[in-house]
């Protein structure tokens, strides 16, 4: 016995050493390198398009990342009101809207806000920000008019 032990020692050795480099030690990233923020591509609403009072808000976009998207946020502003109506009536100011999103492309088509029939005609700014899985963001604005005259 005494004779194959060194032979046996080296041969265990050696497999051990070929099992450790072959199986890896779980601390490889096998995450890919996000390198590019997101993209917004948006069919509706179109620049200065209008929508009623009273209506729907209606959006249709895709939205695009390299890796992995996570939401996209809706926000609408008031920015101008026509100087000649001087109604007391708010403007409107919808609460934000947040909308999950998956994989590498999503498109959302759908009818984000309701627009109260009760507030100030006048021109309002959407936001568009869109994030990504490691929290890079795209931004867009669209200048709207909100009731039925252009401003």
């Amino acid at each position: 016995m005494k004779i194959y032990f060194p032979k046996m020692v080296s041969i265990l050795f050696v497999g051990t050493l070929m099992l450790s480099s072959c199986g890896g030690s779980g601390d490889k990233d096998d995450t890919p390198d996000d390198s590019a923020a997101p993209t917004i591509s948006t069919s509706v609403p179109t620049a200065n398009q209008s929508f009623s009072l009273g209506g729907s808000f209606q959006y249709t976009g895709t939205f695009t990342d390299d890796v992995e998207l996570k939401n996209v946020t809706f926000s609408i502003e008031k920015i101008d009101a026509p100087s000649t109506l001087g109604i007391d009536d708010p403007s409107w100011a919808p609460d934000d809207v947040t909308i999950t999103l998956s994989g590498t492309t999503e498109t959302v088509d759908a009818a984000i806000f309701d627009i109260p029939s009760g507030v100030n005609d006048g021109v309002y700014q959407l936001t568009i920000l869109c994030s990504d899985a490691v929290s890079k963001t795209a931004t867009e604005e669209i200048t709207i008019n909100l009731g039925s005259t252009n401003y």
